[in-house]
């Protein structure tokens, strides 16, 4: 029934009932019917466990449907998200956003991935410019040749 009410097409939150009520309400109302059906005749059997086990059978399915076709349509007449509200797939599209920032940042902040990108940075520098005794080397070239 929830699911029919979150594909529901409507702008309000009867309109969406009504479309529920109306995909749904009679597969789970054949369902329950056909399930209490079952249950009446258990009712006539010899055996105490079968009469138990229909009286359980007969309440439960009973009870469920009265909440299934009554009380679960009222509450979401009342209270019913609308739009995007209520989507677990918007939700946790948010909660992993957010974790992923909160790690990364804070990922970014720490000692182990400053010493490891200045390591980087330094053997990148050095590749470009190279060594520290290859600059050197450099410049005594550069010098001698100034002075011949």
């Amino acid at each position: 029934m929830s699911e029919a009410y979150a594909e529901a097409n409507g702008g309000t939150r009867t309109e969406r009932v009504v479309t529920m009520v109306e995909e749904m309400g009679v597969s789970v109302l054949s369902g329950a019917l056909s399930t209490l059906i079952a249950a009446f005749f258990m009712f006539f059997a010899p055996n105490v466990f079968f009469v138990k086990f229909a009286s359980f059978l007969f309440v439960t399915i009973a009870l469920s449907c009265i909440y299934a076709l009554v009380l679960f349509p009222a509450a979401l007449a009342v209270f019913g998200p609308l739009g995007d509200t209520g989507s677990l797939y918007k939700w946790f599209s948010r909660v992993k956003d957010n974790f992923i920032h909160e790690y990364s940042k804070n990922y970014l902040l720490s000692k182990e991935f400053i010493r490891r990108e200045h390591g980087k940075v330094k053997a990148t520098l050095e590749s470009v410019h190279g060594s520290k005794h290859g600059d050197t080397n450099r410049e005594n070239q550069t010098a001698s040749e100034v002075e011949t």
